[in-house]
């Protein structure tokens, strides 16, 4: 087991995903309806992946709801450490 927490949703849609692929993040949201601001805010680790989003990607990358969604609930499910005041 390993203490390093989870990658977000976000980074690895960005770096497996639009990155890998060459697809922008513009190109994303008109091919799936997901608003840019949505997508960068996903990518950002500022919004959590939901259901809605998760259906929309599976589509698009042939991948299924499921796998987004649990990449987010193993990236919410690891535990905030809180370090020690030196």
């Amino acid at each position: 087991m390993t203490n390093q927490k989870p990658i977000h949703p976000g980074a690895i849609l960005e770096e497996e995903f639009l990155f890998a692929k060459g697809i922008s993040v513009h190109m994303l949201a008109q091919a799936t309806t997901i608003s840019r601001s949505n997508i960068i805010k996903l990518i950002n680790g500022s919004k959590a992946m939901n259901q809605e989003i998760a259906g929309k990607l599976a589509l698009y990358f042939n991948t299924t709801s499921d796998y987004w969604m649990d990449l987010q609930k193993s990236y919410e499910a690891f535990p905030e450490i809180e370090l020690p005041e030196a």
